[in-house]
């Protein structure tokens, strides 16, 4: 093997954890300051994750 395909995994993990340890305070910021839903927002969500999924199932019935 040569170095680059034993060394670049490496690399790219080493930028991933950088930009999570960067990005983490201001995520932690966000999530106790951001905005809260109420129920009927949380249900509308729900319902519109569902179909989705429903119409996912439909369409690999299809096939």
């Amino acid at each position: 093997m040569d170095m680059l395909s034993t060394i670049a995994p490496f690399l790219l993990m080493g930028v991933f954890a950088f930009f999570i340890i960067r990005s983490l305070p201001t995520a932690i910021d966000w999530i106790k300051n951001g905005p809260k839903g109420s129920a009927s927002e949380w249900l509308n969500a729900g319902l519109l994750l569902a179909a989705v999924a429903a119409f996912v199932v439909f369409l690999m019935s299809l096939v």
